[in-house]
């Protein structure tokens, strides 16, 4: 899991893995709201770290869109950015693009561009199997990092289940790899309900230096309404440098 709360990553996450299941073949396009906000703690340290996200978009049955804005504060400074990004989830095949860009920033990336696909290699009524890529290219003060993320993901048809692990691959403008993974799991409690998980040791990137961070996080979705739903996080992480941290998320999606 990332240690930032990132716009659009849950939704994408959540197609992928589901890879063109029947879930939303007959969902209209409406649009959606999705309010993002986390506090972290740093054990020893007497500091105020929180991100805060804002995303507005149109979903529809087999696609979505949106534009976002992220504030992340750090140590008393403020940084933002503004992207948008379009996701399309077809028969087999799933993608997705954006962009998005910050001023003077020290910690979050001057731009980031964001691309992905899925593809479905096997499917029957009970699971479905599928192959991902990932790449990221975020500028920095120091430099430009490309982040490859190569995995797969298996589709439970029984309570929407899903597991997947992703490889993680960072080059940073040293010229250095650096390696690791990240495994993901979820189900569908009852149809109010959802669990899911995050574990991993693998490359992060922020303030322009690329660390190995260990990482797990727990997460449930709460639907309250068919058109409103909650989403609580709690996620723990621990860095070869720097500080570790301990992140409580809240959010909510609205659709109308």
């Amino acid at each position: 899991m990332r240690r930032q709360l990132d716009p659009g990553r849950w939704l994408t996450a959540m197609l992928v893995a589901t890879c063109a299941t029947p879930v939303t073949a007959q969902t209209p396009p409406e649009w959606q709201a999705d309010l993002d906000a986390g506090v972290s703690v740093l054990p020893g340290r007497d500091t105020s770290w929180s991100d805060f996200v804002l995303s507005l978009g149109r979903v529809g049955p087999d696609s979505a869109t949106a534009a976002w804005v992220q504030r992340a504060r750090r140590f008393g400074s403020s940084e933002y950015l503004i992207g948008a990004r379009h996701e399309h989830i077809g028969d087999a095949l799933a993608w997705y693009g954006g962009a998005a860009v910050g001023t003077d920033n020290r910690f979050l990336p001057d731009w980031r561009i964001d691309a992905g696909v899925s593809q479905r290699v096997r499917r029957n009524e009970r699971r479905s199997d599928a192959i991902r890529l990932g790449a990221t290219i975020a500028r920095y003060d120091s430099g430009t990092f490309v982040t490859l993320t190569p995995g797969a993901v298996r589709y439970f048809a029984v309570r929407n289940a899903f597991v997947g692990i992703d490889a993680i691959a960072v080059v940073a403008p040293d010229a250095r790899w650096r390696f690791g993974a990240r495994g993901q799991a979820g189900i569908d409690l009852n149809h109010r309900l959802s669990a899911r998980a995050w574990l991993g040791i693998a490359p992060e990137t922020e303030r322009g230096r690329t660390d190995i961070v260990k990482s797990a996080a727990l997460g449930v979705v709460v639907a309250a309404t068919q058109r409103r739903n909650f989403r609580l996080t709690l996620a723990g992480e621990n860095r070869a440098r720097g500080p570790d941290r301990v992140t409580v998320s809240i959010g909510v999606t609205q659709k109308f």
